[in-house]
Protein backbone atom coordinates (compact mmCIF):
# COMPACT_ATOMS: atom_id res chain seq x y z
CA UNK A 1 0.00 0.00 0.00
CA UNK A 2 2.66 2.36 0.85
CA UNK A 3 5.18 1.64 -1.73
CA UNK A 4 1.92 2.05 -4.22
CA UNK A 5 1.65 5.34 -3.10
CA UNK A 6 -0.77 5.34 -0.02
CA UNK A 7 0.72 8.78 1.87
CA UNK A 8 0.28 10.77 -1.66
CA UNK A 9 -3.52 9.46 -2.27
CA UNK A 10 -4.26 10.47 1.31
CA UNK A 11 -2.82 13.93 0.65
CA UNK A 12 -4.63 13.95 -2.32
CA UNK A 13 -8.06 13.38 -1.37
CA UNK A 14 -7.76 15.40 1.71
CA UNK A 15 -6.83 18.42 -0.26
CA UNK A 16 -10.26 17.68 -2.47
CA UNK A 17 -13.21 20.46 -2.15
CA UNK A 18 -15.25 17.22 -0.60
CA UNK A 19 -12.70 15.23 1.60
CA UNK A 20 -12.74 12.15 2.96
CA UNK A 21 -16.01 11.08 4.22
CA UNK A 22 -15.92 9.87 8.00
CA UNK A 23 -16.42 6.20 6.46
CA UNK A 24 -13.78 6.25 4.81
CA UNK A 25 -11.22 8.19 6.80
CA UNK A 26 -11.58 5.96 9.35
CA UNK A 27 -10.78 2.59 6.83
CA UNK A 28 -7.63 0.43 7.95
CA UNK A 29 -4.77 2.23 6.02
CA UNK A 30 -6.53 5.85 5.71
CA UNK A 31 -7.43 6.66 9.26
CA UNK A 32 -3.35 6.03 10.34
CA UNK A 33 -2.04 7.96 7.29
CA UNK A 34 -4.58 10.78 8.39
CA UNK A 35 -3.35 10.81 11.52
CA UNK A 36 0.11 10.71 10.40
CA UNK A 37 -0.29 13.66 8.49
CA UNK A 38 -2.13 15.99 10.76
CA UNK A 39 0.89 15.37 13.37
CA UNK A 40 -0.11 12.73 15.82
CA UNK A 41 1.58 9.69 15.08
CA UNK A 42 4.92 9.28 12.53
CA UNK A 43 4.87 7.50 9.26
CA UNK A 44 6.77 4.02 11.28
CA UNK A 45 3.98 4.65 14.06
CA UNK A 46 1.48 4.72 11.39
CA UNK A 47 2.93 1.65 9.27
CA UNK A 48 2.94 -0.43 12.84
CA UNK A 49 -0.65 0.32 13.25
CA UNK A 50 -1.85 -0.16 10.08
CA UNK A 51 -0.25 -3.76 10.13
CA UNK A 52 -1.68 -4.12 13.86
CA UNK A 53 -5.22 -3.29 12.36
CA UNK A 54 -5.16 -5.23 9.63
CA UNK A 55 -4.38 -8.61 11.82
CA UNK A 56 -6.97 -7.48 14.30
CA UNK A 57 -9.48 -7.20 11.42
CA UNK A 58 -8.48 -10.53 9.77
CA UNK A 59 -8.72 -11.83 12.73
CA UNK A 60 -12.87 -10.73 13.70
CA UNK A 61 -13.45 -12.16 10.21
CA UNK A 62 -12.13 -15.49 10.84
CA UNK A 63 -14.28 -15.28 14.33
CA UNK A 64 -17.36 -14.16 11.83
CA UNK A 65 -16.70 -16.52 9.19
CA UNK A 66 -16.91 -19.37 11.85
CA UNK A 67 -20.33 -18.95 12.62
CA UNK A 68 -21.13 -20.01 9.18
CA UNK A 69 -22.10 -23.95 9.34
CA UNK A 70 -20.14 -25.71 6.06
CA UNK A 71 -17.15 -23.34 5.76
CA UNK A 72 -13.74 -25.47 5.18
CA UNK A 73 -10.76 -23.42 5.57
CA UNK A 74 -7.65 -24.10 3.62
CA UNK A 75 -4.40 -23.67 4.88
CA UNK A 76 -2.26 -22.54 1.76
CA UNK A 77 1.62 -22.37 2.41
CA UNK A 78 3.27 -19.64 -0.09
CA UNK A 79 4.86 -21.93 -2.37
CA UNK A 80 1.25 -23.51 -3.45
CA UNK A 81 0.26 -23.06 -6.99
CA UNK A 82 -2.97 -21.24 -8.03
CA UNK A 83 -3.69 -24.93 -9.67
CA UNK A 84 -3.18 -26.65 -6.58
CA UNK A 85 -5.07 -24.78 -3.98
CA UNK A 86 -8.44 -24.63 -6.94
CA UNK A 87 -7.78 -28.78 -7.03
CA UNK A 88 -7.92 -29.15 -3.34
CA UNK A 89 -10.78 -26.99 -3.01
CA UNK A 90 -12.47 -28.88 -5.42
CA UNK A 91 -12.00 -31.87 -3.64
CA UNK A 92 -13.98 -30.51 -0.82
Amino acid sequence: MLDDGLVDEVKNLLAEPNPLSKQAASAIGYAEIVDHLSGKTTLNDAIELIKKNTRKFAKQQRTWFKTFPGVHWLDIPPDETQDSVLNRARKL
